[in-house]
C-alpha cells in the first residue's frame, strides 16, 4: 500500500489554511487518517503508517470514517483518546483474519500493532485471504464452456420440440427430419468450437489438472460472492420483497387467463373458439409476465443456478477430464520449453505482455553448463507458484 497526501505539500507552501488539513508545529496531515502519536506531535515510526493504513481499510470496508468530528481539534482529540470500533461489528462478512489485522493496525499503543509492514503482509499471506489467480485463457475457456453447454442443451430441447411439431402436421418424413438436422448441426457447432479452444489451451501448456483447478477457483469466487450477498441484510430484504411481488404476478396470470377464456372468447363451432383482440393482447401479456416471473422466482442470487450445477458436475468430474484429454490428444506430453517459460513469465503481472523479451533474458541469464537442468528448475518453480 502506498500512502500519499498531495494536499500536504500545498499546505506547506501556502499561507492560507487548507480545509481538511492541520499544521501545528510538526503536525501535518489529514486529521481523519492520523495516528495518535502523529496527532500528539510525538516521534513517528512505520507503525504510524500502519495505523493510517488501518483507517483507510476501515473506511474502504464500511464507507464511513472511523473517526470524525465538527472541527480539526475535536478529530485530533478523538484520534488520541477514543478506540476505534472493531470492524467485524460493522462488516460481519469480512474474513476473521482480515478483520483482526485491521483491528490490530488501529490499536492506540504503537507497540501493540504489527512490528512493521512485513509482519502485516506475512499475516495476510498466511491467512490465504485471496484465492489463487486464474490465468486469463482458463477464464475465457470457462465462459466458452458455459455458453456452449447452454446452447447444446437448449438446442436439443428445441430440436425435439420442432420434430414433434412438424410430425403432427403430417409432412413427409424427409421434410420433418431435415429442419431438425439443420438445427442440431447448428447447435452442436458450438461444442465443436469449444473443443478447439480446449485444444489451444493444451498447446499453450495448460494440463487437465490446471484447467480443472482454475474452474474450481472460479466457482469458489461465485460462492464467495453469494455468501457476501447473503450477509447483507438490505440485499436479503430487497430479494424477499422481490420474491413476493413475482409470486403475486405469477399467481395473477392464472386469474387473468381464466377471465379471458371465460369472457373474451366465443365458440363459433364445437371445439373452435375466437378470442377478441383485447383478450388476445391480455393472453400474450400474461404469458410474457408468467415466463419472466417464473425465471425470477427460480433464479435466486443466493443459490447456485442449474447451469452452474451442471457445469460443476461436468467440468470438475470425469466427463470434463475426458473432454479435455480428448481435446489434447496428439499434444506432446513435454510442452515446448519456450511456451512453458512464456506462460510462467506472462502470468507474473508486470511482465505479462513481454513474454518474448523475458524469455530471451532468461536464456541469456542461464549459467554455462546444463541448460536443460536449469530450465527444469524454472518449470518446477512456476508449478509451485501456480499451485499457491
Amino acid at each position: 500500500a502506498l500512502l500519499m497526501d498531495f494536499g500536504i505539500s500545498r499546505a506547506i507552501t501556502t499561507q492560507a489554511a487548507t480545509p481538511g488539513l492541520t499544521r501545528v508545529g510538526e503536525v501535518v496531515g489529514t486529521p481523519e487518517f492520523m495516528s495518535p502519536e502523529q496527532a500528539a506531535g510525538d516521534d513517528l515510526s512505520g507503525r504510524s503508517d500502519l495505523y493510517s493504513l488501518g483507517l483507510v481499510a476501515w473506511f474502504a470496508a464500511t464507507g464511513e470514517l472511523a473517526i470524525s468530528g465538527d472541527s480539526t481539534h475535536k478529530i485530533i482529540v478523538r484520534q488520541i483518546t477514543e478506540p476505534i470500533p472493531p470492524i467485524g461489528a460493522r462488516r460481519t462478512d469480512l474474513p476473521p483474519a482480515l478483520a483482526e489485522a485491521i483491528d490490530r493496525c488501529l490499536l492506540k499503543d504503537p507497540d501493540e500493532r504489527f512490528a512493521n509492514a512485513e509482519s502485516l503482509v506475512d499475516t495476510l499471506d498466511s491467512a490465504q485471504l485471496a484465492g489463487p489467480e486464474v490465468p486469463l485463457p482458463i477464464r475465457m475457456f470457462a465462459e466458452e464452456a458455459s455458453t456452449a453447454a447452454l446452447v447444446a442443451i437448449g438446442g436439443s430441447v428445441m430440436a425435439a420440440l420442432l420434430f414433434v411439431a412438424l410430425e403432427n402436421v403430417n409432412l413427409p418424413n424427409l421434410d420433418v427430419i431435415l429442419p431438425v438436422v439443420l438445427l442440431v448441426s447448428i447447435v452442436w457447432a458450438r461444442p465443436a468450437q469449444m473443443a478447439q479452444v480446449a485444444r489451444r489451451l493444451a498447446l499453450r501448456g495448460f494440463n487437465v489438472a490446471e484447467v480443472q483447478r482454475g474452474f474450481a477457483s472460479i466457482l469458489a469466487e461465485r460462492d464467495a460472492d453469494r455468501a457476501q450477498l447473503r450477509s447483507d441484510p438490505a440485499i436479503v430484504a430487497r430479494r424477499r420483497k422481490q420474491f413476493i411481488v413475482l409470486l403475486v404476478l405469477f399467481a395473477s396470470t392464472f386469474a387473468v387467463r381464466w377471465y379471458v377464456l371465460k369472457y373474451q372468447r366465443v365458440e363459433v363451432r364445437p371445439g373452435y373458439y375466437i378470442v377478441s383482440l383485447p383478450g388476445a393482447i391480455m393472453l400474450y401479456s400474461l404469458y410474457v409476465t408468467r415466463g419472466m416471473s417464473l425465471v425470477g422466482l427460480l433464479r435466486s442470487p443466493f443459490r447456485r443456478s442449474v447451469g452452474e450445477r451442471l457445469f460443476r458436475w461436468f467440468w470438475l468430474g470425469a466427463p470434463g477430464r475426458l473432454v479435455l484429454r480428448l481435446s489434447a490428444r496428439g499434444v506432446p506430453g513435454e510442452v515446448n520449453i519456450s511456451r512453458r517459460v512464456s506462460r510462467g513469465v506472462a502470468s507474473s503481472g508486470a511482465l505479462r505482455d513481454s513474454a518474448t523479451t523475458a524469455r530471451a533474458a532468461i536464456t541469456a541469464a542461464l549459467p554455462h553448463g546444463s541448460i536443460a537442468d536449469r530450465v527444469l528448475q524454472l518449470e518446477r518453480r512456476v508449478d509451485a507458484l501456480e499451485g499457491r
